[in-house]
């Protein structure tokens, strides 16, 4: 190289030719590279000048409304707008009115003061830009449709105004629902307690009511009783076996001398002669005689033994009829002879009638004499009167002749002897068979009956003691929900009434009433089993159940045994008249071996043979029941203990049917006036899009069972509950929650919106936080806007429907726990009607009293939604003074006393007293004074009544479980009583310290020294009266409650009356003293005031007050009240914490703005005629594409091309795109 610079001249000159054409390419790069930056910068500046003025098109109306910013323009219009912005400040001024643009003139103005100028060139040409394209728009999913988006401007827009329109009021409210959950558990686990004890009570009772029956029972299967019945049975089983010998001997069929009988003697033989009387003197008489002589004339002749009542004389007609027959068999040829003899006889007779009557009419017409010939037919009819006499018989005197007595036919005579005795005996088998029948089927039934009884008794009793393990572990749930409560009158009445309530019965005492039915069993068993051998005639006992009629059917079970030749009426002895045939054909019937023969009758005896019947021991037997005769105080429970318990609580001392139905009356009267008031009149017919949620409330039916309505309860205060859960998350983490429901509640109209009406009866006007009037005009769901908001459904009738029953539900959860725990005039009319309708049923009692109480919950609940629904405000927690349904109202038109309603939130002195601490200045401390003084005197009446029923109210229940067992003694009944003031006394002591508790502890120690005797005087009146009614004990009981109350508040007022007015006067003074911060001095002291009364309480405590609360409530809790709207604020609140609730809501605040902004005749709509707030942005986007003329890349490159194309591109297009938002 150095050789060759050293030899080359100009090399240098070359050599720095070269690099100083890469240094101009460089320089090139760099000049254009540095516009391009330029460029950018004064794209980006342009385009945030464009934007900022973009932003300034926001709709006017929903900003002034709403408080909500968005650009109303349209995409066309914005991007018309912003591009002359745009383009007049890149200094582009190709199309627009300005010749120069800004940065034109800037730049000018450079020039001028440095150079003088740029050789006439434009300053602002000194980038030489163009704008190629623009283009605005809102930015997706920054319109106020987007829940985010319109929560940030929300929250914006509240975060001054929200702490302002809130207050600290709001605050202390939902401070009052906090442990709601909490309280509802413990009134579940209440109402599960008691629904097992109905279930105690219901087994008890079934228990009871079979014992009533087995006892009936067991009055007809006495031993002695069982012994006569089987005696009967047997008897009849006798009488029927022997009854079933004669009757197989008269059944059988006649025959004699190989000749079968027939009945039919009047038949003709070859005799020729005619004379009767010969006939029969010399071949009948004899023969007729005898059968004439038994058959009807012996003193104990057969038609006379046949009509006798006396089975015996039926068993000898039946053998008698058997002689007949013989006899009848005997003379049966002479007796046709007769029959032959007389019908010749009667032939000739008329013969020879008609011969002389026609000779004397001869005889008469010659003038003949006719005296022979009249003779002759005297005579001839005098032997026809004759033989007449002997056939026909003879009236004169009473002989009956031959045809009487033998029969003219099958029906009569001695020829239906059988026949006749056949059928007495057959009347005699059915009759005493079906006597057994009737006997066995008695005993049989009532033995199985009473077996079932005693095994549904014992079924029933383990069901009792099962229970009694459910409620053990239901009465622990409860126990450990009541300890979960703060500390107040709510925990102590609650305790006091787990400590009241039954808890266990004695098992040893159960299973001892058990054994009863066990040997009852044993015994009945005995007798339903020695029933399975009976036997007639080898005929089952259990067959005469089910026939009707047996002597049939009991002759083929003769003729089908041993027995059947013992019955032929000859075994070897020739026909004879003798009466021993009679006598020794019945004494084989007497003596038939068939009678003892097991394999053929088997008698009603117990497994050890019995012993002998009232027949004697030869005839036959019946039971020997000696061992249970012995035993029988083992089977028959009437002494048993835990059965005098079952008697006592479980017999129905019935009141008068008219009581009884009076109390049904009231008790329906209670669930039918508890009923959600849907009405939603004034809202608007408007529709939204879409399904939303709901929230109903499950009105129970007053015609269900009480474990159906405690159920019914039970549900509907769980899901009210469960909505609440979330509550107190509120009070911790939920400040931007609130701001949303107190904007949602003050810009949006809602039911009572238009309430409450003024004197004249003009509707209330309100506006919103921004000032505008709620109308129909400007509201398109107007009176449903935040219930829509809540719930969301295209019929907004049915938002306002569910926010009803919502409401409802929380009122019902309230009352309930205030009707559990507080007014003891509930308690008492409660308890008083649960007796008449249920009796004194001891564990059953609770249940339907506190289904009563639920009933009075709901109807105080429905007269809260009412006044909630006219404007007014409710107590959140009641108390005495504030709760309105009395029992004196039951049955009556409750509305009648809403007047009672504290419409305001308190009385005129609470008022007095919380106007005066809101506006206290130095001027007003007077005025302060004077309200102090005027709660004080109200608070007296109040701390009273609270104090005298938690007391009371728990010794009341305890007298369910202590009237109920009328034998106790009165010293069980006064350690009953006092158990249960030791319990509320150790309930008390745990209250921090207040004038109520010292209320409650000096009410307690009034009944321990005297009150307590009282109640027991009254308690021994009504177990020493006989026959009293429910309604009776429970007047009684509660009249000694009500005079015991009305004693114990008389003691209690001067003792409340003065530690409450010293606490007043220590404040008055107190406040005198106060200087510096007055008004927040006044307050703390306020508050320690009203803790020192009732820990900040009326009734019940608000969660968490007392001891250790590091916050307690400024107003007793009945001065805490909420209007609907502030119902409705809460469930916003509360819902907007739940999974995608605050979503939800917002997305439908944003819909109800966009409807809204564009009503017709709305005057504050938006001026954009096609506003959607689906397009309402909160963002601007611009994109932009701008050129930049070139320096170096625009030269020519000489040589290369013939037209001398130039080395790069003359320009370079920019890209710009900027967002920006309010």
């Amino acid at each position: 190289m150095k050789k060759f610079t050293k030899e080359i001249k100009g090399s240098i000159a070359l050599f720095l030719s070269l690099i100083m054409l890469f240094l101009v390419i460089l320089e090139g790069f760099l000049i254009d590279g540095s516009k391009a930056l330029a460029a950018q910068t004064i794209m980006s500046s342009a385009g945030d000048m464009a934007m900022n003025a973009g932003l300034t098109y926001y709709d006017d109306a929903l900003r002034k409304v709403y408080g909500l910013f968005a650009v109303s323009k349209t995409e066309e219009d914005l991007t018309k707008n912003l591009q002359k912005y745009y383009k007049e400040t890149l200094g582009d001024v190709t199309g627009t009115e300005n010749t120069t643009g800004y940065t034109d003139q800037m730049l000018q103005y450079i020039s001028k003061s440095i150079s003088g100028g740029w050789n006439e060139e434009e300053a602002g040409k000194l980038l030489n830009m163009s704008l190629s394209s623009f283009h605005a728009s809102g930015l997706e999913n920054s319109t106020l449709a987007n829940e985010y988006v319109i929560k940030e401007q929300i929250l914006e827009y509240m975060k001054y105004r929200g702490p302002a329109s809130i207050g600290y009021g709001m605050l202390e409210k939902i401070f009052a629902f906090k442990d709601l959950n909490k309280q509802n558990k413990a009134v579940e686990a209440k109402l599960t307690y008691e629904e097992t004890m109905s279930d105690i009570q219901q087994a008890c009772q079934d228990a009871y009511d079979c014992i009533l029956q087995y006892q009936k029972l067991l009055e007809q299967l006495k031993p002695d009783l069982m012994e006569k019945e089987s005696d009967a049975i047997n008897q009849d089983i006798y009488q029927v076996t022997e009854l079933v010998f004669a009757y197989d001997m008269v059944k059988q069929k006649p025959e004699r001398n190989g000749n079968e009988f027939d009945a039919n003697w009047q038949k003709k033989t070859s005799r020729t002669d005619y004379d009767v009387e010969q006939q029969y003197a010399n071949h009948c008489q004899e023969n007729f005689e005898k059968l004439y002589e038994i058959y009807s004339r012996g003193s104990s002749s057969f038609s006379d033994n046949l009509r006798s009542s006396d089975w015996k004389l039926h068993l000898k007609a039946a053998m008698q009829a058997v002689l007949l027959t013989d006899g009848y068999m005997e003379g049966y040829s002479a007796y046709q002879d007769l029959y032959t003899v007389w019908k010749n006889w009667h032939t000739q007779y008329v013969k020879e009638k008609k011969q002389l009557e026609k000779a004397i009419a001869e005889a008469e017409k010659a003038k003949e004499d006719t005296t022979a010939l009249e003779e002759e037919l005297d005579e001839l009819e005098e032997t026809n009167d004759d033989y007449e006499k002997i056939i026909e018989g003879d009236e004169s005197v009473e002989y009956p002749g031959v045809t009487t007595i033998l029969g003219s036919d099958m029906h009569s005579g001695v020829i239906a002897a059988r026949d006749a005795a056949a059928a007495i005996l057959s009347d005699d088998i059915d009759k005493y068979m079906k006597d057994a029948g009737d006997r066995i089927r008695t005993i049989k039934e009532n033995a199985e009956n009473a077996e079932k009884l005693a095994i549904s008794v014992k079924d029933s009793l383990q069901t009792v003691m099962d229970k009694m393990g459910d409620l053990k572990a239901n009465g622990e749930k409860w126990q450990e929900a009541i300890g979960g409560l703060a500390d107040g009158t709510v925990r102590t009445s609650m305790q006091a009434d787990y400590d009241n309530k039954s808890k266990e019965l004695d098992e040893e005492k159960i299973r001892a009433l058990m054994a009863y039915m066990d040997n009852g069993i044993e015994y009945f068993q005995i007798l339903i089993n020695e029933l399975e051998p009976v036997r007639v005639v080898t005929f089952s006992a259990k067959d005469v159940l089910s026939e009707s009629s047996y002597a049939e059917k009991l002759q083929n079970k003769w003729r089908n045994s041993n027995y059947a030749t013992t019955t032929k009426p000859y075994v070897s002895s020739p026909f004879s008249w003798s009466d021993s045939f009679v006598e020794e054909w019945l004494e084989n019937c007497r003596n038939t071996e068939a009678l003892t023969d097991p394999g053929v009758t088997f008698y009603y005896v117990d497994a050890f043979g019995g012993q002998a019947g009232s027949g004697g021991a030869d005839l036959w037997p019946k039971m020997d029941l000696k061992t249970y005769k012995d035993k029988w105080n083992q089977i028959d429970p009437k002494d048993d203990e835990f059965y005098k318990y079952l008697e006592r609580t479980c017999q129905k001392r019935e009141t008068e049917e008219e009581d009884k139905n009076n109390a049904k009356v009231a008790k329906n009267s209670l669930f039918d006036q508890g009923k959600i008031n849907y009405g939603t009149e004034g809202i608007s017919s408007n529709k939204m899009d879409g399904d939303g949620d709901s929230h109903g409330f499950d009105e129970p039916e007053s015609g269900k069972s009480n474990k159906e309505l405690s159920a019914n309860a039970k549900k509907n205060n769980k899901e009210t509950s469960n909505f609440l859960e979330s509550v107190g998350s509120l009070l911790e983490k939920g400040r931007d929650k609130l701001y949303i429901s107190e904007y949602a509640t003050k810009m949006f109209s809602y039911y009572t919106v238009d309430l409450p009406k003024d004197a004249s009866g003009n509707p209330q006007v309100k506006k919103t936080l921004s000032g505008y009037e709620f109308s129909d005009k400007s509201n398109y769901l107007y009176k449903a806007e935040v219930e829509y908001i809540l719930w969301g459904n295209a019929d907004p009738k049915k938002d306002v429907e569910y926010t009803l029953a919502l409401i409802f539900g929380i009122r019902f959860l309230l009352n309930t726990i205030y009707a559990f725990t507080g007014d003891p005039e509930i308690r008492s009319t409660s308890l008083s009607l649960a007796v008449s309708i249920a009796g004194w049923t001891g564990f059953g009692v609770p249940l339907v009293q506190s289904v009563i109480i639920l009933g009075f919950a709901l109807a105080e609940s429905a007269l809260d939604l009412n006044a909630l629904k006219e404007g007014k405000s409710i107590p959140i927690y009641k108390s005495v003074r504030t709760w309105v349904v009395k029992p004196s109202g039951v049955g009556t038109a409750f509305k009648e006393q809403l007047g009672n309603l504290v419409n305001q939130g308190v009385k005129e002195a609470e008022n007095a007293l919380f106007d005066q601490l809101n506006k206290l200045t130095k001027e007003s401390v007077g005025k302060l004074n004077q309200s102090l003084t005027d709660y004080g005197k109200a608070k007296v009446d109040d701390v009273v009544e609270t104090a005298t029923a938690a007391v009371l109210t728990p010794v009341q229940e305890r007298l369910i479980g202590l009237v109920n067992v009328l034998d106790q003694g009165k010293s069980s009944v006064s350690e009953g009583i006092n158990q249960a003031l030791a319990g509320v006394r150790s309930s008390i002591d745990e209250e921090p310290d207040s004038v109520l508790k010292k209320a409650k502890i000096a009410a307690v120690e009034y009944m321990q020294n005297g009150g307590v005797d009282q109640i027991i005087q009254q308690v021994n009146s009504v177990q020493n009266a006989n026959g009293l009614s429910a309604k009776d004990i429970t007047e009684r009981i509660n009249g000694a409650v009500t005079s015991c109350r009305t004693n114990l508040k008389n003691k209690l007022t001067g003792m409340v009356t003065s530690e409450i007015n010293s606490l007043t006067t220590g404040l008055q003074n107190s406040i005198d003293a106060s200087s510096k911060e007055l008004q927040k001095d006044v307050n703390d002291k306020v508050d320690q005031y009203l803790m020192r009364i009732d820990c900040g309480i009326s009734f019940s405590n608000l969660p968490d007050g007392g001891a250790g609360t590091t916050k307690t409530a400024s107003k007793p809790s009945d001065a805490l009240t909420m209007d609907y709207s502030e119902y409705l604020w809460l469930f916003i609140a509360v819902k907007s914490i739940g999974e995608n609730g605050e979503t939800n809501m917002l997305q439908r605040i944003g819909k109800l703005i966009g409807k809204n902004m564009v009503m017709k005749d709305n005057p504050n709509k938006s001026s954009n005629e096609n506003f959607s707030i689906s397009s309402a942005y909160t963002m601007i986007g611009v994109e932009a594409d701008v050129n930049l003329k070139t320096t170096f890349f625009a030269l020519p490159l000489p040589g290369i091309t013939s037209d001398g194309k130039a080395m790069g591109a003359d320009q370079l297009t920019l890209h710009y795109r900027g967002a920006l938002g309010y």
